[in-house]
């Protein structure tokens, strides 16, 4: 449906520090939610933008079904406004000084594809309002509209065009949390329901989860791993994407014994051996970091004879953080190596109590590390 392919856009700052995007390859397929995941200055609405024709790229290819939006080398830039695409931006762009319809109907009246008849703009916008729960407030002025109300009335007017694809650049930053969390879900419905192709900005981990089909992770205007949510989330690829994806317990390690594939082996942390995930390949005496995610580490007052399972510690709870339905433990093995642990309240655990800890060896991966890469 959608293809970048080798795309490039450079800047230069007065202080002379470069930005953009560089090399930036992947596919979106038809009808699928597709997000652009990172840090703020990573690339990500750059990316958007190239794609929206909002920003001329040094070099690369998009494509948009049969149809090239730009080819550096063939000398393609399709205008904006013939690339067929609806975008939904973070400020809303609502127009004050119309209506709630007016705002609707605006893209389909300055339309240089097809003149349609009042007819047929008053029923598409209608039918579309309709959709994302505005049919009732059609002829009030959008300035009376709440935010989430606005932020309907932003996707109806990408939507009532019939797109080929939509963007939306961080469309729900503006929202409060308690409304962030149910437009979230709304938007993720109606993008299935009309079966839109969408391609999604944010640099909220929990959003990008919860919304998308595939992520692709951005850092330093580049792609560094992509693929769905639970991929990126349990099977990070780099110590960057563990840590900016979720939170992570990291540990620094020595390899023993490395499998001939990505498999199980073992590397000795600090408190002694531990058998791991290995996601690349690596040689006896490497340097590795350990990730494990909090919930995936089992904790129990009882001793480490009573405890299943391989890679039990002992340690002392330093601490413990109420969560709502999960109690957060800070617990501490040895000297000075701590792990957080999340997990539902523990019969017989207190901050000062001993207690054992069990890290699964399949959720217990091994990364390169970036000291042994720089």
């Amino acid at each position: 449906m959608l293809a970048l392919e080798n795309l490039y856009k450079r800047y230069v700052t007065s202080d002379g520090t470069a930005g953009g995007i560089f090399g930036i390859d992947f596919e979106v397929a038809e009808g699928e939610l597709f997000t652009l995941l990172g840090p703020s200055g990573c690339g990500k609405t750059t990316t958007l933008r190239s794609i929206a024709g909002l920003e001329l790229p040094d070099r690369g290819v998009i494509r948009l079904a049969d149809r090239s939006l730009f080819n550096a080398e063939a000398g393609v830039f399709t205008p904006m406004y013939d690339r067929d695409i609806g975008m939904v931006f973070q400020s809303y762009a609502i127009w004050p000084h119309l209506n709630v319809f007016e705002n609707a109907a605006y893209p389909l009246r300055v339309s240089r594809r097809k003149r349609m008849a009042e007819s047929e703009i008053r029923k598409r916008v209608s039918d579309v309002l309709d959709v994302v729960g505005l049919a009732r407030y059609i002829d009030r002025p959008s300035t009376q509209l709440s935010g989430g109300q606005q932020q309907r009335l932003a996707l109806a007017r990408a939507l009532v065009r019939e797109p080929k694809l939509m963007l939306l650049d961080e469309p729900l930053s503006n929202l409060d949390a308690q409304l962030r969390e149910q437009m979230r879900d709304e938007l993720k419905r109606l993008q299935k329901e009309w079966g839109v192709t969408s391609i999604y900005v944010t640099h909220d981990q929990a959003e990008a989860l919860a919304l998308s089909d595939r992520i692709a992770v951005m850092n330093e205007g580049r792609v560094v791993q992509l693929g769905t949510p639970k991929q990126i989330y349990h099977e990070p690829n780099s110590e960057f994407v563990a840590n900016f994806i979720g939170k992570s317990n990291m540990l620094s390690a020595t390899v023993q014994s490395a499998p001939a594939s990505c498999d199980i082996g073992s590397v000795m942390i600090p408190i002694g051996p531990l058998r791991c995930r290995f996601r690349h390949p690596a040689a006896v005496d490497d340097s590795v970091s350990i990730v494990v995610r909090p919930e995936s580490i089992a904790l129990s007052a009882s001793s480490p004879k009573k405890i299943d399972g391989a890679n039990r510690f002992e340690g002392t709870v330093l601490g413990e953080t109420f969560l709502g339905e999960l109690l957060e433990y800070k617990v501490v093995m040895g000297h000075d190596l701590s792990l957080t642990v999340r997990c539902a309240p523990v019969a017989g655990v207190d901050v000062g109590s001993t207690v054992t800890i069990c890290l699964p060896e399949t959720a217990t991966v091994a990364l390169p590390s970036a000291a042994s890469r720089a």
